[in-house]
């Protein structure tokens, strides 16, 4: 089932809750954190511009994190975007 507006909006508000705990690049060198802005845009019904990434890995991870959230939105997936980063929170010291 389609997420409610309200979803999406607790959704975008929980990324950002959880933004600045994810470590900063993968093992890779790919932006999480663009890769979250770009998901939380996207709840919130905001475009995205490849154009403002430079890396072309950078681009496709993005991509990908949008897709993730574009199929949680469609129902197609049950594991939230936020649950998705979690394994990557760092821990506080």
């Amino acid at each position: 089932m389609r997420r409610t507006a309200p979803e999406r909006l607790a959704e975008a508000n929980r990324l950002e809750a959880i933004r600045l705990k994810v470590r900063r690049h993968t093992a890779f060198g790919e932006d999480n954190l663009a890769a979250i802005d770009a998901q939380i845009d996207t709840l919130r019904g905001l475009p995205y511009d490849p154009a403002e990434d430079d890396d072309e890995e950078d681009t496709t991870h993005v991509e990908m994190a949008i897709s993730d959230v574009e199929q949680w939105i469609a129902g197609e997936s049950d594991e939230s975007p936020s649950e998705s980063w979690m394994p990557l929170v760092k821990e506080s010291s």
